[in-house]
């Protein structure tokens, strides 16, 4: 019988060998068992298996290699979904699901080594904890606003939104501290997502095209009406991600980092993602991706300008050709065609609509509603997970907002100074996308769950980026976890 089995997961770790390559295997021997457990059929077991398996090799990969450690989280982050719509389709509809807890369980394994690596440091002192200041003002917010939630809303519901709001915030203070393994973790993250959305891409278009029933299946159960119908042509792409918008934000990041330092190896993967994020129809992450190319080109060099140049008059006109056929361009079109009559666009509307709700219920109570508060403080099909901004302003306060949108705007600086630095081709890269989406936390929840895991791991190299080079100014050598 092909499934996973912890007992002997643990008993292979703890003789795994000490090389890094050993190491990433172990992570590559999970998706490899996983992936044949769903072939085979065998997929009732991991529902448990899988978060349990999880959790094992991501605390083997943390302390001993903290790099694929990240790595193998946010591979989590992307495939488990679809993981979890596979095993609901054939053994029936489980909602909450273990399997979508993993990547938050793993994420949350950065908890107890980042705690103990702040309080044993040998250099605390206020300079260093300012340069935490973008993860400690947040966490502070959040804090309140999960007290609050569990005074006046139910705890269970508290509980979730603490997972969405503090463990991709976690998560990045995490890359944060690792300042001496900054270069290991810029290469690896960038692998990492412009992999990752290759597969995502290939995928999305398979989902456009074929409707597959498992997705079908998890589309009836969650009636998200926003993400189309479960037929051929019909979808807003979400491949392998939680919605359209986690997907669309994925991509982005991804391949504004291809972008900056492109490979053409990888070239079909980047077109497909590129597909897959028109066929996603978020405008927001679109204008995302317009903000982050305008950053991105003036700051390039003029070899990686001409880099750049190349990959994008090789994959344009095949953008153009792989779109450019029915029922492609129709939605596509359509879509682009509401950018300009926004004004028109019901789901504008609808938006400003619950926006003025929301801040009308928040002036009824500046002390916030607390996390978890119920989606009835907005209106129709826009919920407060729409907005970073008014989610921070109804569920923690005027006062938690204040804070959170502090760290928020820190890390935006920290990022601008990234960017004007021009370390290299793929740092102006990463800070022109983290610009990015910090720019649009009004209009997205960028900063929140699964997207983000985008925003935070991205401001944690950032900073670690950023503490690194303190190091090599001061001379002393931080304790890595």
């Amino acid at each position: 019988m092909v499934t996973i089995a912890p007992k002997a997961l643990v008993r292979m770790l703890r003789s795994a060998p000490r090389s890094r390559a050993s190491r990433s295997a172990v992570a590559v021997a999970f998706a490899v068992v996983v992936v044949i457990s769903l072939l085979v059929g065998i997929r009732e077991p991991l529902r448990v298996a899988f978060p349990i398996s999880g959790v094992l090799v991501g605390g083997y990969l943390i302390r001993s290699d903290p790099p694929s450690y990240v790595s193998f989280t946010l591979w989590l982050w992307v495939l488990s979904p679809l993981v979890r719509r596979l095993v609901d389709y054939s053994i029936g509809w489980k909602d909450p699901s273990l399997i979508l807890l993993t990547p938050y369980l793993v994420s949350a394994l950065a908890a107890p080594p980042l705690t103990w690596s702040l309080l044993s440091s040998r250099h605390i002192s206020c300079a260093a904890i300012a340069k935490y200041l973008a993860f400690i003002l947040p966490t502070a917010a959040i804090t309140y606003g999960f007290m609050a939630g569990l005074l006046l809303n139910p705890p269970a519901a508290a509980a979730t939104e603490l997972l969405n709001w503090l463990v991709p915030l976690v998560f990045g203070w995490y890359v944060a501290v690792l300042a001496e393994r900054y270069a290991n973790l810029q290469t690896s993250i960038a692998t990492t997502f412009q992999w990752a959305i290759s597969i995502a891409g290939l995928y999305g278009i398979y989902q456009f095209i074929v409707a597959p029933a498992w997705d079908g299946y998890w589309l009836d159960n969650v009636g998200a009406r926003s993400m189309g119908t479960p037929e051929p042509f019909h979808i807003r792409v979400f491949s392998t991600m939680h919605s359209p918008a986690v997907l669309a934000i994925t991509v982005v990041v991804g391949l504004t980092m291809w972008l900056g330092a492109p490979k053409l190896a990888i070239l079909p993967g980047m077109l497909a993602a590129c597909v897959a994020l028109l066929l996603s129809q978020v405008r927001s992450a679109w204008v995302v991706f317009a903000i982050a190319l305008l950053f991105l080109v003036p700051s390039l060099k003029v070899k990686s300008v001409f880099r750049l140049a190349i990959a994008t008059a090789l994959i344009i006109p095949l953008l153009v050709l792989a779109v450019s056929r029915e029922p492609f361009n129709l939605v596509i079109t359509d879509r682009f065609a509401t950018l300009g009559s926004l004004s028109q666009d019901e789901s504008a509307y609808a938006r400003m609509e619950s926006d003025e709700k929301a801040i009308n219920k928040a002036m009824q109570n500046p002390l916030g509603f607390g996390l978890g508060a119920p989606d009835d403080l907005s209106s129709g099909d826009v919920t407060l997970r729409d907005s970073v901004l008014m989610a921070a302003l109804a569920q923690l306060g005027f006062g938690g907002c204040a804070l959170y949108l502090a760290g928020v705007l820190l890390l935006f600086r920290i990022a601008w100074l990234w960017r004007r630095q021009k370390e290299s081709a793929l740092s102006v890269a990463m800070a022109s996308v983290l610009i990015a989406l910090a720019a649009q936390i009004y209009i997205g929840s960028n900063t929140l769950g699964p997207g983000g895991v985008c925003f935070w791991t991205l401001g944690g190299l950032a900073v670690a980026r950023r503490r690194r080079m303190d190091v090599s100014r001061f001379g002393y050598s931080p304790r890595v976890v």
